[in-house]
């Protein structure tokens, strides 16, 4: 029998980020936006395995 996995996207924080370079293309530059950080729980087969790929180069 196969194991059965779930996946949950858990939220950790925020960026906060200029739309024209992460949410628009180059249009809406100097307009900050609130963008969501997540991580991934991989849960089976009697494993937790929390996925998290890391957060792009942007400024704090």
């Amino acid at each position: 029998m196969m194991p059965t996995y779930t996946i949950k996207q858990l939220q950790t924080g925020w960026q906060f980020l200029d739309k024209a370079e992460y949410g628009t293309f180059r249009e809406g530059y100097g307009t900050i936006i609130k963008h969501p950080v997540f991580v991934w729980l991989v849960e089976g087969n009697g494993m937790k395995i929390l996925v998290d790929t890391g957060m792009s180069d942007t400024e704090d």
